[in-house]
Formats: C-alpha cells, sequence, structure tokens
C-alpha cells in the first residue's frame, strides 16, 4: 500500500526474504526434499517386518494347549512346572490335551528383511567402513580412511545445498545493503580497524546525456565472491598427505620458497593463508 514501492516492491532485489535449503528440489514447487524423506519407507517397511518376526518368535517360544472342559485334567498342577505328578480324574485321551503350535515363519522373510536393511543402508551410506569397521579383508589404514572419505559423499552433499543457501543469503545481505544502508554505519573489520560505511557508492549512479537524451542509470555490480569458510571438508588423511607432498617437493625450503609459494597461491585447499604465511616468511629471511 505504500506508493514509494509499488513499482518494485518492498525490497529492491525482487526476491522473496528467505532462502529455502533443499538437498533435493520440487518441480513446480520452492520446497523440496532431503534423505530422511527417501529412507522413511524402507525404515517404515523394516520396523513392520521386524515387529512380525519377534510377535512369531515369542509366539513360538512359548508353549500353549488346548483342554477339554470334560478332560478332568488339573490345570494348577498341569501349569506348575516343579510339581512332578499331575492328577486326572478318568480316562485321559488323546483329545483331552493337545498342543497348540504355532508355525514358524519362512526364511523369506528373513531375507526379504535384510535386503530391505541392505537398501537403507545403500541409501543413507551408512556403511560399515563409514563407522570404522571393515570386511573383505581390508586392513590397511589409508584403506580405511579412503573408504571413510568416500562414506562421507551423502553429508558433504547435504552441505553443498547448505552452503549455496548460505551463499545466496549473503548475495540477498548485500542487496539489501545497497537499499537501506542510507545512513552512515561504524564497522569494525579486523582488530581494532573501524570503517565508516553507507550505500552512497552502491547506489544507481547517473551516467549524464548526450544530444538531450539521458542514459539510464548504472548500477554498480559487485565483484565480491561469497563462500563458506568450511565449504570445502576434507579429511584430515588427505591434508596430512598433501602437508607430506609439499615437503617431498621441497616448498618448506627457503631456496625454493618463491616458487613455492606461486604453485600454493594457485591451489584451494583448507588452511591455504597458513602456508603461504610460512613461505612468504622464508622469502624475507
Amino acid at each position: 500500500n505504500d506508493k514509494n514501492y509499488e513499482s518494485t516492491g518492498w525490497y529492491s532485489h525482487g526476491k522473496v526474504p528467505f532462502v529455502l535449503d533443499t538437498v533435493f528440489p520440487t518441480m513446480k514447487s520452492p520446497l523440496g526434499f532431503g534423505y530422511i524423506d527417501t529412507m522413511k519407507d524402507s525404515q517404515m517397511f523394516i520396523d513392520l517386518l521386524s515387529r512380525s518376526i519377534l510377535e512369531n518368535a515369542m509366539l513360538s517360544s512359548k508353549k500353549r494347549f488346548f483342554i477339554r472342559d470334560d478332560g478332568s485334567i488339573n490345570e494348577n498342577e498341569f501349569l506348575d512346572f516343579s510339581n512332578p505328578i499331575i492328577h486326572s480324574s478318568g480316562n485321559l485321551g488323546e483329545d483331552s490335551i493337545r498342543e497348540f503350535t504355532t508355525s514358524p515363519l519362512s526364511s523369506v522373510y528373513m531375507a526379504v528383511l535384510n535386503s530391505k536393511i541392505d537398501e537403507i543402508k545403500e541409501t543413507s551410506g551408512n556403511r560399515d567402513f563409514s563407522q570404522g569397521s571393515t570386511s573383505s579383508g581390508v586392513t590397511a589404514a589409508s584403506a580405511i580412511a579412503a573408504l571413510q572419505e568416500a562414506g562421507n559423499k551423502l553429508s558433504r552433499d547435504m552441505l553443498s545445498s547448505s552452503n549455496r543457501a548460505f551463499r545466496e543469503e549473503c548475495y540477498m545481505i548485500i542487496e539489501l545493503i545497497r537499499q537501506f544502508y542510507s545512513a552512515p554505519r561504524v564497522l569494525r573489520i579486523t582488530g581494532d580497524e573501524f570503517q565508516q560505511f553507507d550505500n552512497s557508492l552502491l547506489l544507481p549512479q547517473s551516467q549524464g546525456e548526450d544530444f538531450g537524451i539521458s542514459y539510464a542509470d548504472r548500477v554498480p555490480v559487485f565483484d565480491i565472491v561469497v563462500h563458506s569458510e568450511k565449504g570445502s571438508p576434507m579429511g584430515k588423511t588427505t591434508i596430512n598427505a598433501l602437508a607430506k607432498e609439499f615437503f617431498q617437493l621441497g616448498f618448506f625450503s627457503p631456496e625454493r620458497a618463491k616458487e613455492a609459494f606461486h604453485a600454493v597461491s594457485m591451489m584451494d585447499f583448507e588452511g591455504k593463508e597458513d602456508v603461504l604465511k610460512s613461505i612468504s616468511e622464508n622469502i624475507v629471511n
């Protein structure tokens, strides 16, 4: 209802003021679904089968009997397992008491249950090697570490989705700074360094006119690249192997500091700034 925002809307970036973090987007919908949605049906069937198998096992493990009303069997003595003698009046025929047997389930149901368990393990990535235990004779530490790193691919997919949503949210914040930071604000950059900042340089800039024709206003384009600090998760084993490779190549030798500095500058890995700082100290010295 505000006339100042009739043509542009409340936010000039033209987006909704929130970001949905969806692992698997749904067509023609802003919503999506995650790995729990893909696994809940399998887990439901596993629970139902497990309950049925346990109920059958409990029924089969407890003996029950049919007793005729005119069978004349002393039920109290019959139920007392510590009593070796059970009294009966009259003739005791085979039809006076009969055991009620519960048929055990076929092995087919156990095979179905195991197949559903294997299915949910494959879908969720919850394999044995992802928890540190292995099979098939894998005993080498490096091989186990490689299998564990491979088992983390699903979590990396979910983290990548969250990182994309985080970057989109940060770009949206920058656009809001352009629109609403009309009053100067003081921000602390690093340590005790403070800078005054407003949106005066971010607003549309006039480009003047030629031959009586005014040019359209120029909107400054950001050259900022937003990324998550932990956006590229790497295993400790990978980092350690990279450090050993740097050492073998002589990256930490003072006589090769300049070449090493340029080589590391082209790389992208966690802890890169610390390595560059260490190499630059060798260049100075």
